[in-house]
């Protein structure tokens, strides 16, 4: 898959893709680690980037966990990322995350590189559900789930625990096939 979309494309993840992916979670680390840790933790050279990258992909061909970066075609620069994971071949649904760089937030990148993501998983993985496990104070993210039509089911009790080691409520939101407007 790869879609593009204003001057931007989605695409899988490559392992062409380390330098640029280090540099974006490098220069975005500090907001990511609280939220994302694995991928703060295992990014923190060019050498275990290559390895976290090489990883996934091997992932990726099992279908299990797909990164699809976001890039700004006119500066040839990964500025985001969107990644299923967890994904159930059983029960047909994947958790879904994303994240992108501070200056292209509230721009309307990030749903729509959310939305693409979520069509592949229902119209080529023809997965069931997709779901978000949001930090209880993320209410940009929040904000943006239930603007992409997503449901909230309820309240995963210190479902997340972060690299302070302290656990928080995490927020389950889920998104059917069946829904309107996917």
């Amino acid at each position: 898959m790869a879609v593009t979309f204003n001057n931007f494309i989605i695409r899988p993840i490559t392992i062409d893709d380390v330098e640029k992916y280090f540099s974006f979670v490098e220069k975005n680390r500090d907001r990511i680690a609280p939220l994302f840790p694995v991928i703060a933790q295992s990014t923190l050279t060019l050498e275990d980037t290559h390895g976290y990258i090489k990883r996934r992909m091997e992932r990726a061909e099992k279908k299990e966990y797909i990164i699809f970066v976001i890039v700004d075609i006119e500066i040839n620069k990964i500025i985001g990322a969107t990644f299923l994971k967890a994904i159930d071949w059983k029960s047909l649904k994947s958790e879904i995350g994303a994240f992108v760089e501070e200056s292209y937030e509230g721009k309307g990148i990030f749903s729509q590189a959310l939305t693409i993501a979520i069509k592949h998983c229902f119209w080529v993985l023809e997965l069931n559900k997709v779901f978000f496990k949001i930090h209880q104070n993320n209410v940009r993210y929040i904000r943006t789930a239930e603007k992409l039509g997503f449901t909230l089911e309820g309240v995963l009790r210190e479902d997340f625990r972060g690299l302070d080691g302290k656990y928080a409520d995490m927020m389950y939101f889920g998104l059917l096939k069946s829904d309107k407007g996917v």
